[in-house]
């Protein structure tokens, strides 16, 4: 009988405490206003770096920059003049890069970062990064200047002390081989 009271006592307490399921409220709600100001605070850091990247740029006489449908700016260290084919979507690519601030100032050397393996389009890489892999020949070295949207932006999740949030940079790049998705 003792049994049979603890049961029927569990069973009222599980109807009990699950009558007051109300839902959480969210801590904070965005209005059409939150997401206007948001709009407006990125236009205007994206002016504000690409003034300083031109301003860079400018600086840099020596070195013919050309700028990208993507937003960045590029310029060739070693242009590979021949019938070679670019890297497509699923395409493997071994490359190695130094990532600078816009001062000049080393973040991660290429010795540091080491040879790199990434399957383009598949997001193993800032969007920059995988923008301009797709536009080099093997054996070229290609400087881009990528604005912080093509870098890491506002990427909260990103645990890096040396690169910051809405930082704009610098990848100097050297494509090694392509591996055609077909050769798989």
């Amino acid at each position: 009988m003792r049994i049979n009271q603890l049961v029927l006592f569990t069973i009222l307490i599980s109807l009990f405490a699950c009558n007051k399921n109300e839902p959480r409220k969210p801590i904070q709600r965005r209005t059409a206003s939150f997401f206007k100001e948001s709009i407006e605070e990125n236009k205007r850091t994206n002016a504000i770096e690409e003034e300083e990247i031109e301003r860079i740029i400018a600086l840099d006489s020596l070195k013919n920059y050309e700028s990208s449908p993507f937003g960045f700016w590029f310029t060739y260290e070693n242009k590979v003049e021949n019938l070679s084919e670019t890297p497509k979507s699923e395409d493997v690519v071994v490359f190695n890069y130094e990532i600078k601030n816009l001062y000049g100032e080393i973040i991660y050397s290429a010795e540091e970062i080491g040879d790199q393996k990434l399957i383009i389009d598949k997001r193993d890489a800032i969007q920059g990064l995988n923008e301009g892999l797709k536009m080099m020949h093997e054996g070229e070295i290609i400087t881009f200047i990528f604005p912080s949207f093509m870098a890491y932006g506002l990427n909260l999740q990103k645990e890096d002390e040396r690169i910051g949030q809405k930082q704009p940079l610098i990848y100097k790049v050297e494509l090694k081989s392509i591996i055609k998705n077909n050769q798989k």
